[in-house]
């Protein structure tokens, strides 16, 4: 998901972390699989965070 969104695997690992993300499932090869909700999810995020807003009173999962 990471590449396909242009956040790096890092930032979205700490998203899930801090429970911004939902944690995902796993693939046969142990990747990590996101739903269409969690990448929706994950693009608000990312824009949020380009126009400033702070994570701290975020709702989590």
């Amino acid at each position: 998901m990471a590449p396909e969104t242009g956040i790096t695997v890092s930032t979205v690992r700490n998203y899930v972390r801090i429970r911004l993300l939902p944690p995902a499932g796993r693939s046969a090869g142990n990747q990590h699989l996101f739903d269409e909700g969690a990448r929706r999810r994950l693009g608000f995020v990312r824009h949020a965070c380009d126009l400033g807003f702070p994570f701290e009173n975020w709702p989590s999962f």
